[in-house]
């Protein structure tokens, strides 16, 4: 749902169940939380939007993840960065990988208006490739 406010136009976050800007970044943000709730199977109730990482962790690091999924047990599964217009690079991916230190969530993604990219960690390093799975396909794994 979208509203105009003078200039700036808004939009209904259910999940945060608050009117927010409509900036670039916040319409990736909201387009893709729809496709992972209506059609990729993630339980809404699991999602956080905007969450600080010192909220998810003892850190007293003062950054936000854009989304994070949880496992039922309540662990992070998924944390997600979500950017505007600019490439998902390497630059990026080592962005969200820095929150993850933290998080130590086992699924990492990128997305902008373009692509999504999902990471894992083979071991080695962290691998990212395009698609985004669903959420029956992470806690299967």
């Amino acid at each position: 749902m979208v509203c105009s406010n003078l200039n700036n136009k808004q939009l209904f976050d259910p999940f945060r169940n608050k009117w927010v800007v409509e900036t670039p970044e916040e319409k990736v943000r909201q387009a893709l939380l729809h496709k992972m709730v209506n059609h990729l199977g993630y339980p809404k109730s699991l999602i956080g939007v905007e969450k600080g990482l010192c909220s998810l962790t003892l850190s007293n690091l003062d950054r936000r993840i854009d989304i994070v999924c949880y496992c039922k047990r309540g662990q992070p599964l998924l944390l997600i960065e979500c950017k505007a217009a600019l490439p998902l690079t390497q630059v990026v991916e080592n962005q969200l990988i820095g929150y993850n230190n933290v998080v130590k969530a086992p699924y990492l993604a990128l997305a902008n208006e373009q692509e999504v990219k999902m990471g894992f960690y083979d071991g080695k390093r962290w691998v990212f490739k395009l698609g985004f799975a669903s959420y029956q396909q992470l806690v299967r794994t």
